[in-house]
């Protein structure tokens, strides 16, 4: 019997093409109710469009299928967080509670991965917080 698994470079392949396939259902299926937001400006790999995807504690969760990145409240913390899914390393953090993720106020968790403009989820695009 032959061992059919996957190198890296078609195992990554295969990942992307999967990470499309969902973004394209996620947005023939989702229903309309919030905007995708969109990230601009990270050194860490944060950037690209995030689409509504399903509640995290009472408020939308949005996914990058791209990057396996998403952007969710969390109540215990009091925070907005922009992380990897995969190692659930955040990038940012946005202490606002709002009913979408806010444009202003995102701090820099590495102190390296940069300012990032955040569009969709508010009024006007601003600048996040590095420190």
């Amino acid at each position: 019997m032959k061992n059919f698994s996957l190198f890296p470079k078609q195992l990554a392949a295969w990942r992307r093409l999967l990470g499309v396939t969902a973004l394209l259902l996620a947005f023939t299926f989702a229903k309309a109710q919030y905007a995708p937001v969109v990230v601009n400006g990270s050194a860490c790999s944060a950037d690209g469009t995030y689409v509504p995807f399903g509640e995290v504690d009472g408020k939308p969760s949005f996914l990058n299928f791209l990057t396996f990145q998403a952007i969710q409240w969390s109540s215990g913390v009091g925070a907005w967080s922009i992380y990897d899914i995969n190692t659930q390393q955040a990038f940012y953090s946005a202490f606002a509670d709002t009913p979408l993720p806010p444009c202003a106020g995102w701090i820099d968790l590495y102190g390296f991965c940069g300012a990032i403009t955040v569009t969709g989820g508010c009024t006007a695009p601003c600048t996040s917080v590095t420190w």
